[in-house]
């Protein structure tokens, strides 16, 4: 969970989460709490910050989306994905999955 970008000094600064996701090089990351109403520019929204910080291929899921901005789920992978599925529940939420293309093995990515 990113919590909207929000860390435990409580300063919202969402270059912080790129940059430890850029100090892993992960091959697939699932985050939580993606949150672009606490954004300062509005027009910054903090899926487009992630998407293009990390780049690759991704599925989102926006629970809200509102006047003020999104929130909700990311999967952002160096490999491509199949075509993305949003699976929704009761509560209001979203999980985004999609089956990766990976050449020795295709476990679907899923977050919840």
């Amino acid at each position: 969970m990113i919590h909207g970008g929000l860390g435990t000094d409580r300063r919202f600064d969402l270059a912080r989460v790129v940059e430890t996701i850029l100090r892993h090089h992960p091959d697939v990351v699932a985050l939580q709490e993606v949150d672009s109403r606490r954004t300062a520019a509005p027009a910054s929204s903090a899926f487009r910050v992630l998407r293009e910080a990390v780049g690759g291929h991704r599925v989102e899921a926006k629970s809200i989306v509102a006047p003020d901005g999104e929130y909700g789920q990311v999967v952002l992978s160096r490999w491509s994905l199949g075509a993305p599925q949003i699976q929704t529940s009761l509560k209001p939420r979203a999980s985004p999955a999609a089956p990766s293309k990976w050449k020795s093995r295709r476990p679907p990515a899923v977050s919840s």
